[in-house]
C-alpha cells in the first residue's frame, strides 16, 4: 500500500474507475469526477466551493446563482451513489476506496477496510491516504487535461502519461473511448481548442512523413490538425475493444491545386479509395475535388468494429497519385446512427442540466466571432447554453453519414438594430431554409431564447451539412446548434 503523501496508487484507482465504464454513460458525473480529483493531486481541495465547481467544470458563468442552478449539488450526490455502487460491486476489492463525503466535495482515497483488518497490526496504513502537500494554485484548464489522460487510457495515452507521471502501453486497446492520432507527429501530442488530447503518430506501417508547419489551411482552426501526414504505401492496425464506433479522417491537399507547394494540378490528380478491414468505404476520394487545395475535409463513417483479430485496419488504396492521411479519431458510437452532435459557441465545452456535453464549434465553425453578452438570456430552460455566442457572418460544415438529419439552431437576440431586431438568411447546402429570419421578431423579448428547428436535412455529395448565416442585411448571432440523425434504418 502506498505511503502517506504517495499518489501512484491514488492515481492508478481513478483510472480504474474511469476505465471500468461506471461513468462512461454520464458525462456530467465522469467530469466532475476528473474535476474534483485533479485538484486533489494539485493540492487545491480547499478551493472545492459550489461556485468554483460550477464555473470551471460545468461552464457555468462568472454570475452563476447557486440557488438557482442546482447541478453542482445534483451531480454530486448522484456521483457519491455511483461510486458507493461501483465499491460494493466491481471495485469492491481495491486497495484504495475513492469517497466524496456528504458535504464536502473533496475527494478522499481510503484503504480498503478489509485490506487493513488481515495486515499485521504493526504494518497495518493508516486508513485515509494524506493529501498531497502541494499547495500551489493549478495552472489554467490543466485539469482539461487531466480529463482526457484519465478518461481515455488507450493507445493514444502515451504522451498524456508521460506528462502526468503514470504507465501506459501504447499495444492496450481501448475500453470504450477515443482515440485521436495525428499523423506524421513524430513527437509529442497536440491538444485542440477543445481541450481534446491528440497522440504522435503510431500504430502504422510504412509510408513517409510530411510536416507543412507554417502552411495555410483554409477552414479550420485547427490548424496543426492538417499540417503534418503519412503518404504512400501505408495501413494503420489500431487495437479496438469489440464494439461499434464512428470512425472521422482528417485531410487536406497541399501538394496540389493553386495553393499547394507543386503550384499546379487539382481535381483528380489525387485520388485514392479508403478501406475498413478489407472493405472499401470510400471510392475515389479526391480532397481537392470535395473540399478545395488547402482545405480540411473531413469524412465520417458510422457502424466501424475492429476486425475478429481485434485490430481495425485501416488502409488505402491509390488511384491516381500516392494517398495521404492528416489524422485519425475513433469514438464510441450507436449502431445505425451517428451519434448526437452538440455545440455551443463558447470558447469552453459545456455540461447542460441533463449531464449532455456540448463542446465548442471550433471545430465546425468558421467565420464570426466568440462574444460574452453581459445581458444573456434568461427566459430559457438552460441559460448555460446561451451564456455566449458568435457574431458575424457565419458558416458551419459538418461532416454527417448519408441519411436524414435535424438540425436545431438556439438563437436569443442580443443587439436588435430595430424593434424587430437583426435579420439574416438561414441556409443549408446553399438551399434557403429562412429568409430575413428575425430571431426578435420571433420570441418578442431580449431576454427569451429560440430554438429553430429544421428536420430531415440531406447532406451534400460531399457529406456534409453545411450551415450558412448569411447577412440580409444584418450579421447573425448564434448560441449553440445540434445535429441529430433522423436516418430511418
Amino acid at each position: 500500500m502506498p505511503v502517506a503523501g504517495s499518489f501512484l496508487e491514488e492515481r492508478k484507482e481513478v483510472e480504474s474507475v474511469l476505465q471500468s465504464g461506471a461513468l462512461r454513460r454520464a458525462p456530467g458525473l465522469e467530469q466532475l469526477f476528473v474535476y474534483i480529483t485533479t485538484r486533489y493531486f494539485e493540492g487545491t481541495v480547499d478551493d472545492l466551493k459550489e461556485y468554483t465547481i460550477a464555473v470551471e467544470a460545468f461552464g457555468r458563468p462568472a454570475d452563476f446563482d447557486q440557488k438557482r442552478d442546482s447541478i453542482v449539488r445534483v451531480q454530486a450526490h448522484r456521483l457519491r451513489e455511483r461510486l458507493a455502487e461501483y465499491y460494493q460491486n466491481e471495485g469492491a476489492d481495491h486497495g484504495i476506496h475513492i469517497t466524496i463525503p456528504n458535504g464536502h466535495y473533496a475527494p478522499r482515497f481510503i484503504i480498503n477496510p478489509s485490506r487493513v483488518e488481515t495486515a499485521p497490526e504493526a504494518t497495518r496504513p493508516s486508513s485515509v491516504v494524506s493529501p498531497p502537500l502541494d499547495n500551489h494554485r493549478p495552472k489554467s484548464a490543466r485539469w482539461r487535461r487531466w480529463l482526457d489522460v484519465l478518461v481515455r487510457k488507450s493507445p493514444e495515452t502515451d504522451q498524456r502519461s508521460k506528462a502526468n507521471g503514470l504507465s501506459s502501453q501504447l499495444a492496450n486497446p481501448i475500453s470504450g473511448n477515443a482515440i485521436r492520432i495525428v499523423a506524421g507527429l513524430t513527437e509529442g501530442e497536440y491538444i485542440d481548442n477543445s481541450g481534446r488530447v491528440w497522440s504522435r503518430d503510431q500504430h502504422f506501417y510504412a509510408g513517409a512523413v510530411f510536416s507543412r508547419p507554417e502552411h495555410l489551411i483554409f477552414g479550420t482552426r485547427e490548424q496543426k490538425l492538417f499540417r503534418s501526414g503519412r503518404e504512400g504505401n501505408f495501413r494503420y492496425d489500431i487495437p479496438l475493444k469489440p464494439g461499434v464506433y464512428e470512425l472521422r479522417l482528417y485531410f487536406a491537399e497541399t501538394v496540389f491545386g493553386e495553393t499547394g507547394v507543386g503550384g499546379f494540378g487539382g481535381e483528380s490528380t489525387r485520388c485514392f479509395d479508403v478501406l475498413v478491414n478489407g472493405q472499401t468505404v470510400i471510392h475515389a476520394l479526391d480532397v481537392v475535388g470535395e473540399a478545395g487545395a488547402s482545405a480540411a475535409n473531413i469524412k465520417v463513417l458510422k457502424d466501424i468494429s475492429p476486425a475478429p483479430d481485434g485490430v481495425l485496419h485501416l488502409s488505402f488504396q491509390p488511384l491516381s497519385y500516392v494517398p495521404f492521411l492528416n489524422a485519425v479519431e475513433i469514438t464510441p458510437g450507436i449502431p445505425g446512427r451517428l451519434q448526437h452532435i452538440r455545440m455551443v459557441a463558447q470558447a469552453h465545452g459545456y455540461i447542460d442540466k441533463m449531464g449532455n456535453y456540448w463542446e465548442p464549434d471550433h471545430r465546425h465553425g468558421t467565420g464570426g466571432q466568440l462574444v460574452r453578452p453581459g445581458n444573456e438570456a434568461t427566459d430559457v430552460p438552460d441559460p448555460g447554453i446561451y451564456a455566449g455566442g458568435r457574431f458575424g457572418n457565419l458558416t458551419y460544415t459538418i461532416p454527417v453519414t448519408p441519411g436524414r438529419y435535424g438540425l436545431k439552431l438556439h438563437l436569443s437576440e442580443r443587439w436588435p438594430t430595430s424593434d424587430k431586431g437583426r435579420y439574416f438568411d438561414i441556409l443549408c447546402n446553399g438551399v434557403a431554409l429562412e429568409r430575413k429570419f428575425s430571431t426578435l421578431k420571433r420570441t418578442g423579448s431580449l431576454t427569451r431564447g429560440l430554438v429553430q428547428t429544421f428536420e430531415r436535412l440531406e447532406p451534400n455529395h460531399q457529406g456534409k451539412l453545411v450551415l450558412s448565416l448569411v447577412p440580409n442585411p444584418d450579421f447573425a448571432f448564434i448560441n449553440a446548434l445540434e445535429v441529430v440523425d433522423q436516418t430511418v434504418s
